[in-house]
């Protein structure tokens, strides 16, 4: 049987722009498309050349609270998003560095 390959996840957040931005310094990814989007939403899918997380926002960025309501309606959600990295130390210090730094996004 041939292996299934993930090509991306839609992930809701309360800032799509600033999520794409703090997964592109962590991991070193790529913005690879941003525009309007469902719901006069905002989409920003980051990732590499192969795949890509495409993170959503209800309307403009908002509370975090509008995209809870928008799951809830949609009975969807994704809790994490787990990666496989070849330097692990390297990528954990990017990520202690980024978490001192970071904000509801």
């Amino acid at each position: 049987m041939q292996k299934a390959i993930l090509e991306h996840i839609n992930m809701t957040v309360s800032n799509p722009d600033k999520t794409a931005e703090m997964l592109s310094d962590l991991f070193g990814w790529k913005i690879r498309w941003a525009g309007d989007s469902l719901n006069n939403g905002r989409s920003v899918h980051v990732g590499n050349e192969d795949d890509y997380v495409a993170l959503y926002s209800v309307g403009a960025p908002r509370a975090l609270g509008d995209n809870e309501k928008y799951h809830r309606r949609r009975r969807q959600s994704s809790r994490h998003l787990g990666r496989r990295f070849g330097r692990r130390r390297e990528t954990n210090s990017r990520i202690r560095d980024q978490d001192s730094q970071s904000s509801n996004l």
